[in-house]
């Protein structure tokens, strides 16, 4: 996470009843001497707790929340383009597009070499499912496909990027000169 949460909330994550009723505790009577009654103290506690994300919505109340720095551009696996699009701090979720080339799965017979088989002449290796003896392979085609994904941001993070992450701070300073104290 991008942003650090006082001590005594480093165990809001887990996941219990004894450590959600000391954690609407605590955001409570931190709510109650900032701004408001008791009552809406505790209906804030709850619905803090009970949001998907609640390191986010304590970060997000107590003003001290910062969205992370995020690479724009990675790679995956199989050297697939993923283009980041926005962030969910509910989530802890980045959302992304991908152009990868277009496959099909085949069935071919377990003695066929794989390296005989190509886009243009799967069909007629190709067998039924229910055959004996066969096997299963991916084929690739020359043509891509664009489609819309979303993964968790510490699987994004543990991509490839295109970028360094000193060029990616640069980026964000050039682009945001007013956050980092330059106008």
């Amino acid at each position: 996470m991008s942003y650090k949460l006082p001590f005594f909330f480093s165990f809001l994550s887990l996941n219990n009843n004894k450590t959600k009723k000391v954690m609407s505790f605590i955001i409570q009577k931190a709510v109650e001497s900032l701004l408001i009654d008791k009552a809406q103290a505790k209906a804030l506690a709850e619905i803090v707790l009970a949001t998907p994300n609640a390191d986010y919505a304590v970060s997000l109340l107590f003003g001290v929340y910062k969205e992370p720095l995020i690479h724009g551009r990675k790679f995956g696996k199989n050297k697939e383009k993923y283009q980041f699009e926005s962030y969910s701090p509910w989530d802890d979720r980045v959302h992304y597009s991908y152009s990868r080339n277009k496959t099909i799965g085949i069935y071919i017979s377990k003695d066929t070499n794989e390296e005989e088989v190509t886009y243009e002449n799967y069909k007629s290796f190709e067998k039924h499912y229910n055959d004996k003896d066969i096997k299963h392979m991916i084929i690739k085609f020359p043509e891509t496909e664009k489609g819309t994904a979303v993964m968790g941001l510490d699987s994004w993070n543990k991509l490839q990027s295109d970028y360094t992450m000193e060029e990616v701070y640069l980026n964000d300073v050039l682009e945001n000169p007013e956050e980092y104290g330059l106008i």
